[in-house]
């Protein structure tokens, strides 16, 4: 089998391409085909059908019944198996995760070809051939669990080992440990191709693209043994894989709303008498997915909206009146003792032979001495507004607003079978995002733009896939 896809990323920042050789994620069913009375039946025909697609898969065991059909994307199947002399067997309807390497064994019966014997209601088929622990979290359970931020990345928790960072629980990207692994160490992988990028002096947490809860056919969380095509990680991999179109055109529209007039207040709020936070939360979007040509070309596409606002409070430490006039007389350390302010420009020899610096008058700096720019950057400060500490007068400013966010995600895949021995997949997801915190140092307030100010992100990704076996 060779598999190669071409990657492409956009940011404001960046510009990669290349072509990679991309980590699997589809499936494998391999088997051996005897008779009734265990021998092998070399050339009989084995032929694997992708159910919701009817696109079939067909190969001939060896001379020892032997058969393997590799890449095959994760769904429903059909297997059947035909050879001279016996009943076709078929099993329906049977399920392929993520990587999964499923054997199935037939055993033919005498008998004429054009009878069946139908296999139905079997057993969840077993992963013989590799170690790899890890837990398939699939699409009803993405769509249906309690998901508060619909993020599908937080059911990788449901994974046995799988555990928040220093007690944390529910982080949306890959800051958790994984068997005893340190964290933000994982790897992310959709549709075969990286996702995360490595921060300098940090972990792996940094995710450039994540697709909506509703364009995700399955992940696989791999906690462990898995093979040396997943070099870039020191923990797990998560690896996830976008729907695709089927025969059948299926679609779905969706609005999910959280609002604070919902919810109650908390105990301690109450108690205070303080107020419930606002909240307001509106995530509209829908999904459509059918045939282009029946049996060969299908398409798949994805957009999602979110509008969010929410509470945003802050506390800093701000110069006080006094300080604002060069007076620092009332300028304490937390035991009452004075913070003596000393003038660089005035020093002397003492006794020891060393150089000292003498204490301003009354600790108060003459207008005179300010710099210009101090000066004038001073009128930017928050003035004070509380008092929380009358010895320190530390954290005496604090302001809230609402912090609003929007983002816009989309995505469409094609998947088109030239044969039955090679097939080619194109996704392109493109993704923004705004910010818009509240300017809670004053309206025209240049600290504003330059620390907390509105923010955006732009993020294209495009992956060619070419599978051929």
């Amino acid at each position: 089998m060779q598999r190669f896809r071409t990657l492409l990323s956009l940011s404001p920042l960046a510009l990669a391409a290349g072509i990679l050789l991309g980590q699997s994620y589809t499936a494998s069913i391999r088997g051996t085909v005897t008779d009734a009375s265990g021998a092998a039946v070399p050339g009989a025909k084995v032929t694997v059908t992708e159910a919701e697609r009817n696109i079939p898969r067909t190969v001939t065991t060896d001379e020892a019944g032997r058969y393997v059909v590799t890449a095959l994307p994760p769904g429903k199947y059909t297997l059947t198996v035909e050879a001279s002399g016996f009943k076709r067997y078929v099993q329906s309807d049977f399920p392929l995760a993520v990587q999964q390497q499923a054997t199935i064994d037939v055993q033919l019966q005498v008998g004429e070809v054009t009878t069946a014997v139908e296999v139905t209601g079997t057993a969840p088929l077993l992963n013989t051939t590799i170690a790899a622990l890890g837990q398939v979290v699939e699409n009803k359970y993405i769509l249906t669990l309690p998901n508060l931020g619909r993020d599908s990345l937080v059911l990788a928790y449901l994974t046995p080992g799988v555990v928040g960072s220093a007690g944390r629980r529910g982080d949306t990207n890959t800051n958790f440990v994984a068997n005893g692994a340190r964290n933000s160490t994982s790897d992310v992988l959709v549709d075969g191709v990286t996702v995360t990028t490595v921060e300098q002096n940090s972990g792996i947490t940094d995710l450039k693209y994540k697709p909506s809860v509703d364009a995700v056919q399955e992940f696989k969380m791999q906690t462990n043994f898995f093979p040396a095509e997943y070099g870039q990680t020191g923990g797990a991999v998560i690896n996830m894989v976008t729907r695709s179109g089927t025969n059948e055109f299926h679609g779905t529209g969706y609005y999910f709303f959280r609002h604070s007039d919902l919810n109650a207040n908390g105990w301690f709020a109450n108690r205070a008498g303080s107020a419930r936070p606002y909240y307001r939360r509106d995530q509209l979007g829908g999904v459509l997915g059918g045939p282009i040509k029946k049996n060969k070309t299908f398409f798949f596409a994805n957009y999602e909206y979110t509008k969010s606002k929410s509470p945003l409070s802050y506390t800093a430490t701000f110069p006080t009146p006094e300080q604002r006039r060069g007076d620092f007389s009332k300028t304490f350390y937390g035991d009452g003792r004075l913070i003596q302010i000393y003038d660089p420009f005035d020093t002397f020899i003492n006794a020891s032979g060393q150089l000292e610096r003498r204490p301003f008058a009354g600790n108060i700096i003459p207008e005179s001495r300010w710099d210009p720019v101090a000066k004038a950057a001073l009128k930017y400060f928050p003035e004070q507004n509380q008092v929380t500490n009358p010895i320190t007068n530390t954290n005496n400013w604090f302001a809230q607003g609402i912090n609003e966010g929007i983002s816009h995600g989309s995505l469409i895949k094609g998947d088109h079978n030239l044969n039955d021995k090679m097939r080619v997949t194109v996704r392109y997801s493109y993704g923004r995002s705004s910010g818009n915190p509240p300017n809670l140092f004053g309206k025209g307030n240049p600290a504003y733009t330059f620390n907390d100010g509105p923010s955006g992100t732009r993020v294209h990704q495009g992956v060619v896939d070419f599978t051929r076996t």
